[in-house]
């Protein structure tokens, strides 16, 4: 390797290493898009349903306002369908409350 390449190397490596800090210094957190004041926590469980032939179903959990769906594909018709959505939450309470 001649001296004129390894001094272009030497310095390609320092202005990238410069840039990098550079960077490092200004860089700000993460954020997400506006328009959410809470964020949403999601939770997906994986489960299967005996009602449908033993098909496998998909629940997805919004922990917030602990609502849930349950999602299945339709193998038959290549389609994804869903449960009706549940409120776990309203639920809870009226079992703990007796109405």
């Amino acid at each position: 390797m001649s001296r004129r390449t390894l001094a272009a190397l030497v310095a390609l490596n320092l202005a990238l290493a410069a840039m990098l800090g550079v960077l490092h210094l200004s860089s700000q957190e993460a954020s997400a898009q506006f328009g959410t004041r809470v964020p949403n926590h999601y939770k997906m469980i994986a489960g299967s349903t005996h009602q449908r032939g033993n098909q496998q179903v998909v629940y997805i959990i919004e922990e917030q306002s602990q609502r849930a769906v349950g999602l299945f594909f339709n193998s038959q018709d290549n389609r994804w369908e869903t449960f009706e959505p549940a409120n776990f939450g309203a639920h809870i309470e009226r079992l703990l409350t007796g109405r």
